[in-house]
């Protein structure tokens, strides 16, 4: 029980588990910003670019 109590009460992989965890939520947060961001940036040139083919005619 010695071996098995030892390996119970050890946060080592615990704490890793959570650094883990805590890079995959941060990093779906800056996929997830990124791919709003780029649609955001394409509609405004989108509109942009409308705007000004509108006014050269």
């Amino acid at each position: 029980m010695g071996v098995i109590g030892s390996f119970w009460r050890s946060e080592s992989g615990a704490v890793a588990a959570e650094y883990a965890l805590l890079l995959a939520v941060i990093g779906s947060f800056i996929a997830f910003g990124a791919t709003t961001l780029g649609q955001a940036i394409s509609s405004a040139l989108s509109l942009a670019g409308s705007v000004v083919s509108a006014a050269t005619y």
